[in-house]
C-alpha cells in the first residue's frame, strides 16, 4: 500500500483542526442549556467618558458583544457569571456579577506600563517603562495584522534594533535564543504561536541567565490562554516560490574551446580537436556529442508551490486556561522529472499550553509541543552534480532508436519513454537514474518539548513573596529512511559510418530492492531546572521593591558527544522603583564552571541598571510637546566559559606512533606521547565588560516614539595558546591562558511614527544599528606593522592588493617574484607591500571587513478604511564580500561558469575582468585578494503585503468574528553592486521570490 507518512500526518492535522473547531461548538451548545440573562450596560473610563468598540466576553468567551459609539452593549450570559471587557488603550478587566446600572469602568493604560508592555527577561518580567537596559519588544500578533512575517528572522530584521543580520546582536555573535525559558531553535516555530519576542542587548538585561548569555539573549514566549476569552483562529496560505536565478555554465563546445585556450596558456597541447568541437556545437547528435544543462528546463522548474495551514484554539476560566496550536507547512520540490512521490518538505507543529490554579495560593502550568519535519527527495546529490558535472561528460539518456541492434538493450529498464541510461565507467552517477530509478531518501526530524512549573504564593509568610519552580525537557532525534535501488548504465560505442550505437558496455545492474533502510541517526537531549524566590511589594504607594533569588541548572547531550554540556549558576537580583520615576536594578550571577580547575570555578557577574523618567517629575510641564522622556544606563561584567573547551587547564598528550624496545623477537613496543599542552590551574573566565546609555521618549501626543542606545563593550581574557609569545623550540609545551581582548562600540535606534487623517492613517518604523569593532590585544608577531591585527576591526579581511593583470613576460620579469606558483601573462599582479622583491603571505594587508557598519530596516503601513498596504525594506553598508567558491575560482578541470567569458587574453588585455584560464591548479590567482572583493552594501525590498479586513457590519450576524484576505510577496527586489552574484546559490537550492494569497478567520 503506497501510503506516505506525511499523508497520514496531514490527515491527522486536518482531524485536529476539525476537532478544535467542533469542540468549542459542543461547549457552546452546553453553555446554552442553563438559563441566561440579558446584560445591558455600558463601558466607560475613570472620568465617565464612554469607550466605543470595547469588546465584552461572556460565558467563558462563548458570547461576545461590541460596544457602540456610546459604549453601550447587550449580551446574554449565565446568571451570576463573570465577564471580560477589553478595549484598545485600556487595561482589560474581569467583572464578577457585573452591575448594569452604574456601568463598567476601565482604567487607561499607562504608557509603557500596561499588561502588553511586559518584557520577558531571564527569570523576571519587567514593564518596558521600567527597563533600564537596551531592549526591543515585538508582539507578533500585532505585527501580523499587516505583515505576515513567517519566521523569527523576518520579525527580528524588521522590528528589532541592534541586530546585524539575523540573530547577531551588535556584532558580538549569534545571540542565545530561549523558547519558553530554555535554549531552543526557533527556526521551526510558527510565529502565530508566539506571544512576544524580547531582544535583550545589554548585560544587565541578560545576566540572570549566566555565562550562556554572553552575546545577548532573544526570548521567544509562546501564547497562553486567557480567562473568559475563547478564541479560534485559522489561517490558510497558498504560495508560489519563483527562482530568482540559476547559475550559468558554458555549453560543451564553449567549454572545450576555452579549455584548449587554458591548455595553451599553460604551454600544453590542446585536448580537444576543433573538428570534434564543431560536432558538439552543431547539435547534430546530442546523444553522441552531449551538452547537458543541468539547470535548464529539462530537469528543473522555475516555480514551486507551498501551503501553510494553522489553527489556534484558546480559552479558559478563572481556574484553568488553555492554548493549542496546530500547523502544517509544505513546500514542493523543484524537480521537473522523477518517480519520487511527495518530494519536498513537510513540517507539522502541535503545541498545547495549560495553566491551572490548584488553590488560591498554588498555581501550575504544563506545556508540550511536538514538531515533525520530513524532507523527501531522490537519492544522490543533484545540486552538487549540477554545479560540478561537465556538460560533455556523458548523455544521461540514450534513445533505443539509435541502437543498431535494439535487442542488446531489450532487457534494459526504460526511462522517460523509450530511453536507457547513459554513462561511462568513470561517470556512473546518472541524474536521470537517481531521479527515476535510484530510490529515495526521507529525512525525518522529531522534536518534543515539555515545560512544567509550580508557583507558591507565600504571602502568609511574607507579603509579596513567591516560590517558583520550573523544569524543561527537550528530546530531538533524526534519521534517514531510504530505499536504495541500483540501476544499470550503458556506455555506448558509436559507429561513425551509420551514426548509430554499434555496441554498449553495461555497467552495474538494475535492482529494485524494496528494502527500507534506516540510518543517519542523530539525537540530542536537554534538561533544565530552576527553583527560586520572587519578591514584589509596594510600600506607601511610592516605593516598589523587587527581588529574585534563583538557582539554575541545565545539561545538554548529543550522540557522539563525550561530555555533557553543563551550566549551573545562582541568579541574584534586587530592584527599586520610586513612583515610576526613578529605577535601580542590581542583577548578578554566581556561576560554577566545570571547565575550570577546582578553586577557580566560581565566578561573580555583577551588573547595574539605572533609569529616570524625567516626564514623571513634578517639575515637568504636562502640556509640553514631549509626552514621555526617560534616561537610562546599564553596565557591568558578565563572566562566560562558552568559547573554550573542557579541561584546558590540565596537561594533555597526543599519541604519535610507537617505538620498539627489548628483544626484537619479543616485539615489545610503547606509544610515543607528544605534549599537547601543559597545565594552567589559574585559567579563568572570559569577561564581557559593557556599558549602555540610552534615551527613550514619545512626542506629539505619542505619535512619534524613539529609543536610542549607545554602547561600548570589551571582551577581555579570551582563552588562547600564545603561540607567538613562546619560542618555537618549545613546540606546544605551553598552556592555555586568558589573553586576547576585543572592543565593540556604536549605537542602535528604534523610531516609530503614527498619524491619522480621517479614514487614512500612516505608520512608519525605522530600526538601525551602527557598530564598529577593534582588536585591543592579540597574541601576534609579524615582520611588518601592516600585518598586525591589533587596532583593526575584529572582522577584518586580510589579503593581497592587486595591480591588475600581467600583460607580458617583461612585466613579470620586472616585478617582484610572486611565490604562489608559475606566473604567466594574464595572471593577477600583486603589490609588494614590504618592497623585499617577493610577494608572499607577508604582503597581505587589511583589504576589507565582513560585518557592516550600518544595518537598518524601514517599514511603512498605509491604511484606508478596511484596506492596508505594508512595505518593508532593509539594507546594510560598510562591509565587503569575497567571491571565492568554484563558480568564481575556476582552474584545472573545474566546470566553467559564465564568469570566464570576461577572461584575460592578449586580445582582451585592456578590457578583461577575469584572469587567464589555466588547466592546472592556479594558486596565484585563486587566493584571497581585493581582486575578488566587492562592496557588500545592499538595499532590498523585503516584503510587501496588501490586506483587506471585512467590516464587522458584514460579519455581525455570522459566527465569524474577524475575516481578512491578504496578498503578499517577499524577497522582491535587491539593489547592490553585484546583484546577480549576491542572489546566486552554488551547489544548493536557489534563492526564491515568494508570492502568497492568504485567508485569516477568527471565530
Amino acid at each position: 500500500m503506497r501510503v506516505k507518512i506525511y499523508n497520514r500526518l496531514r490527515l491527522l492535522m486536518v482531524g485536529c483542526m476539525l476537532a478544535g473547531v467542533c469542540m468549542p461548538q459542543i461547549v457552546w451548545a452546553q453553555d446554552e442549556k442553563p438559563k441566561t440573562v440579558v446584560l445591558e450596560s455600558y463601558v466607560k473610563d475613570s472620568q465617565g467618558n464612554p469607550i466605543p468598540n470595547a469588546v465584552i466576553y461572556g460565558n467563558e468567551g462563548a458570547k461576545r458583544a461590541i460596544a457602540d459609539q456610546n459604549g453601550r452593549f447587550t449580551i446574554k450570559i449565565a446568571p451570576l457569571s463573570s465577564i471580560l471587557v477589553e478595549a484598545e488603550g485600556y487595561e482589560s478587566k474581569i467583572f464578577d456579577n457585573p452591575d448594569a446600572t452604574n456601568g463598567l469602568v476601565l482604567d487607561k493604560t499607562t504608557y509603557l506600563f500596561g499588561k502588553n508592555d511586559e518584557v520577558i527577561m531571564p527569570f523576571k518580567t519587567v514593564e518596558e517603562g521600567a527597563v533600564s537596559g537596551a531592549v526591543s519588544l515585538i508582539h507578533p500578533d500585532k505585527v501580523m495584522k499587516n505583515d505576515q512575517a513567517g519566521t523569527l528572522q523576518d520579525l527580528l530584521k524588521g522590528y528589532a534594533s541592534g541586530l546585524m543580520g539575523n540573530t547577531n546582536i551588535r556584532g558580538y555573535g549569534d545571540a542565545l535564543i530561549l523558547v519558553d525559558g530554555l535554549p531552543r531553535s526557533a527556526d521551526n516555530i510558527n510565529m502565530e504561536e508566539v506571544e512576544s519576542i524580547s531582544v535583550l542587548k545589554d548585560v544587565n538585561s541578560v545576566v540572570l541567565y549566566g555565562p550562556q548569555a554572553q552575546n545577548g539573549v532573544i526570548i521567544v514566549t509562546t501564547k497562553r490562554g486567557n480567562s473568559l476569552k475563547r478564541q479560534i483562529n485559522v489561517k490558510i496560505e497558498q504560495g508560489l516560490s519563483t527562482v530568482i536565478s540559476y547559475p550559468e555554465y558554458l555549453n560543451s563546445a564553449d567549454y572545450m574551446t576555452l579549455f584548449n585556450e587554458a591548455r595553451r596558456n599553460d604551454e600544453l597541447d590542446e585536448q580537444y580537436d576543433p573538428a570534434l568541437i564543431a560536432k558538439y556545437r552543431s547539435g547534430e547528435n546530442p546523444y553522441r556529442y552531449p551538452s547537458v544543462d543541468y539547470y535548464g528546463g529539462e530537469f528543473l522548474r522555475s516555480v514551486r508551490s507551498s501551503t501553510r495551514a494553522i489553527a489556534e484554539f484558546s480559552g479558559g476560566n478563572k481556574i484553568t486556561r488553555y492554548y493549542t496550536n496546530v500547523g502544517w507547512t509544505s513546500n514542493n520540490s523543484l524537480y521537473k522529472i522523477g518517480n519520487v512521490d511527495g518530494a519536498g518538505n513537510n513540517r507539522f507543529n502541535v503545541r498545547g499550553n495549560v495553566d491551572f490554579n490548584i488553590t488560591d495560593d498554588i498555581k501550575s502550568y504544563i506545556d508540550a509541543s511536538m514538531i515533525i519535519d520530513i524532507a523527501k527527495g531522490p537519492n544522490g546529490d543533484f545540486w552538487n552534480a549540477a554545479a560540478t558535472y561537465q556538460p560533455q561528460y556523458y548523455a544521461p539518456l540514450l534513445p533505443v532508436s539509435l541502437f543498431a541492434d535494439p535487442s542488446v538493450v531489450e532487457a534494459a529498464t526504460r526511462v522517460n519513454g523509450d530511453y536507457v541510461l547513459g554513462g561511462t565507467s568513470q561517470y556512473q552517477d546518472n541524474v536521470y537514474g537517481n531521479l527515476f530509478l535510484g530510490g529515495y531518501k526521507q529525512t525525518i526530524q522529531r522534536t518534543s518539548q515539555v515545560n512544567a512549573g509550580l508557583e507558591f504564593d507565600l504571602h502568609k509568610l511574607l507579603q509579596g513573596l513567591k516560590l517558583k519552580a520550573g523544569l524543561a525537557l527537550d528530546m530531538y532525534n533524526s534519521y534517514d529512511q531510504s530505499v536504495n535501488n541500483a540501476y544499470a548504465i550503458y556506455e555506448p560505442v558509436w559507429d561513425d559510418a551509420t551514426g548509430k550505437i554499434a555496441s554498449v558496455t553495461k555497467i552495474n545492474k538494475d535492482e529494485v530492492t524494496g528494502v527500507q533502510n534506516l540510518g543517519g541517526g542523530g539525537m540530542s537531549r536537554r534538561f533544565a531546572v530552576n527553583v527560586g524566590f520572587d519578591y514584589k511589594r509596594t510600600f506607601s504607594d511610592d516605593h516598589h521593591v523587587e527581588g529574585n533569588l534563583i538557582g539554575y541548572y541545565s545539561t545538554n547531550s548529543a550522540n557522539g558527544q563525550l561530555l555533557l554540556d553543563k551550566y549551573a549558576h545562582l541568579a541574584i537580583r534586587a530592584a527599586y522603583n520610586y513612583r515610576h520615576l526613578l529605577f535601580a536594578d542590581f542583577s548578578s550571577a554566581l556561576s560554577n564552571s566545570i571547565k575550570l580547575a577546582p578553586g577557580h570555578r566560581i565566578g561573580f557577574s555583577p551588573t547595574f541598571g539605572l533609569g529616570w523618567i524625567i516626564s514623571n517629575s513634578d517639575f515637568w510641564n504636562e502640556d509640553a510637546m514631549v509626552d514621555f522622556l526617560k534616561l537610562k544606563a546599564s553596565g557591568g561584567v558578565l563572566l562566560t566559559d562558552r568559547n573554550f573547551d573542557y579541561y584546558l587547564y590540565r596537561d594533555a598528550y597526543n599519541a604519535n606512533g610507537s617505538y620498539a624496545y627489548g628483544d626484537p623477537a619479543a616485539n615489545y613496543s610503547n606509544i610515543i606521547l607528544d605534549v599537547n599542552r601543559i597545565r594552567n590551574y589559574n585559567l579563568g573566565y572570559e569577561k564581557k565588560k559593557s556599558l549602555n546609555v540610552g534615551v527613550q521618549g514619545a512626542l506629539l501626543d505619542y505619535a512619534l516614539t524613539f529609543d536610542v542606545n549607545a554602547f561600548v563593550t570589551r571582551y577581555d581574557g579570551q582563552v588562547i595558546k600564545r603561540n607567538s609569545y613562546y619560542p618555537a623550540y618549545l613546540s606546544s609545551f605551553f598552556a592555555y591562558e586568558n589573553y586576547n581582548a576585543d572592543r565593540y562600540m556604536g549605537f542602535d535606534a528604534a523610531i516609530s511614527y503614527t498619524k491619522k487623517w480621517g479614514d487614512f492613517s500612516l505608520t512608519a518604523g525605522l530600526n538601525m544599528l551602527y557598530a564598529r569593532s577593534k582588536v585591543v590585544v592579540r597574541d601576534e608577531v609579524y615582520n611588518n606593522a601592516y600585518q598586525y591585527r591589533k587596532g583593526k576591526p575584529v572582522d577584518a579581511i586580510f589579503g593581497l592588493q592587486n595591480l591588475g593583470f600581467f600583460n607580458n613576460d617583461a612585466e613579470i620579469a620586472s616585478a617582484a617574484e610572486q611565490k604562489f606558483g608559475t606566473v604567466r601573462p594574464g595572471d593577477i599582479h600583486y603589490i609588494d607591500q614590504n618592497s623585499d622583491k617577493v610577494v608572499d603571505e607577508e604582503d597581505e594587508v587589511m583589504i576589507g571587513k565582513s560585518n557592516p557598519d550600518f544595518t537598518g530596516a524601514l517599514h511603512l503601513t498605509f491604511k484606508y478604511k478596511d484596506f492596508s498596504l505594508f512595505i518593508m525594506g532593509e539594507g546594510a553598508t560598510g562591509h565587503d564580500i569575497i567571491y571565492n567558491n568554484n563558480y568564481y575560482w575556476v582552474d584545472g578541470n573545474k566546470k566553467y561558469s559564465a564568469e570566464v567569458w570576461n577572461r584575460w587574453t592578449p586580445e582582451t588585455a585592456a578590457t578583461a575582468t577575469y584572469p587567464r584560464l589555466s588547466s592546472t591548479q592556479n594558486d596565484n590567482n585563486n587566493r584571497t585578494s581585493d581582486f575578488w572583493m566587492r562592496k557588500a552594501d545592499y538595499f532590498s525590498l523585503s516584503r510587501v503585503q496588501l490586506n483587506y479586513n471585512f467590516p464587522n457590519t458584514l460579519l455581525r450576524r455570522t459566527f465569524i468574528r474577524d475575516l481578512s484576505l491578504y496578498l503578499r510577496g517577499s524577497n522582491l527586489l535587491m539593489a547592490a553592486q553585484d546583484v546577480k552574484k549576491r542572489q546566486l546559490n552554488i551547489g544548493s537550492e536557489p534563492q526564491f521570490r515568494y508570492y502568497a494569497l492568504g485567508l485569516k478567520v477568527s471565530f
